[in-house]
Parts: C-alpha cells; structure tokens; sequence
C-alpha cells in the first residue's frame, strides 16, 4: 500500500477534535423514556456526593436538636436512643463509604448508610404515630428523612 494511500485510509477514519468532542458529548446524554438526560461526569458525581454529605450533617444535627426536645418518658427515652444512634449513624457510615478504598468497600458502607436511614425514617414515624412528639419541626424531618432514604438508594443502586 502506498503512502497515501495509507494516509487516506487513516484520515477517514480519525475524527476531528470537534467531532471527538461531539462523540463524548453523545456518551455523555442518554435516551430515558423519550427524554435526552445528562449523565453526570466525575466532577459533577463529586459535587453531588460532596451535597448529599453537607445534607446528611445538616439532618443529623436536626436529628440531635430533636433528642433534646423529647420528653422525659421511658417511651420517648428508648425511641430517643434509637433514634439518636440511627441517624447519626446514616452520617457515620456515609461519610466512612467516600473514604472507602475500593467501590466494594463504597457499595457496603453505603448499604450500611441506607439500612440506618430506613430505621430513622422509622423511628421518626413511630414518634408521630405514637403521639409522643408531634410538630411541624419532626414532620418536616420525617420527610427529610424520606428524601435522604430515596437519594441514598438511587446511589446504592447506580453504584451496583
């Protein structure tokens, strides 16, 4: 083969810098149910898990505010640690799985995370249900809570 014809052969099939910047564009979007979706790159996957951490901290201390607001009761005292040790927890194990060395070791301490975000949620309901405590101010952690349990599973379930 000749030279140039070699060099045509290679010149059809490299692509441009704009249309290599189109092409990773196009991995970039996705098709989901007739609408184009972003997916996110590294750096807005980071960002994102960088939110969800400043979100869980702010829940946590509500979480913390709320174990002071309880009252005195053998009831509200043993729904009181439980729900101090789960929330905190959700927290603890969030923060443990960006730390952690492997996407195994990720994938774990993030289940852990929505395990005890679940049990919180529940708590939370338990002292409405109950009548032990019931304002605006746990009404509106329990659907904190809610939210933050349907964010971490979607994260478990993309990181699977």
């Amino acid at each position: 083969m000749r030279r140039q014809d070699w060099e045509d052969k290679i010149g059809k099939t490299r692509l441009g810098r704009q249309d290599w910047e189109d092409k990773i564009e196009k991995k970039r979007l996705k098709k989901i149910d007739n609408k184009i979706v972003k997916i996110m790159g590294n750096e807005d996957w980071l960002t994102y898990k960088i939110q969800i951490c400043e979100r869980l901290r702010e829940f946590v201390l509500n979480i913390l505010k709320l174990s002071e607001m309880l009252p005195d009761t053998t009831r509200s005292r043993v729904i009181n640690y439980q729900i101090t040790k789960s929330g905190t927890s959700v927290y603890a194990n969030y923060r443990a799985a960006l730390r952690g060395r492997s996407k195994a070791e990720f994938f774990s301490k993030l289940s852990i995370s929505v395990e005890e975000s679940d049990e919180t949620e529940m708590w939370l309901e338990l002292l409405i249900s109950s009548g032990i405590f019931d304002n605006t101010f746990i009404r509106e952690l329990h659907t904190e809570s809610i939210e933050l349990l349907k964010i971490l599973s979607n994260m478990r379930k993309k990181a699977s």
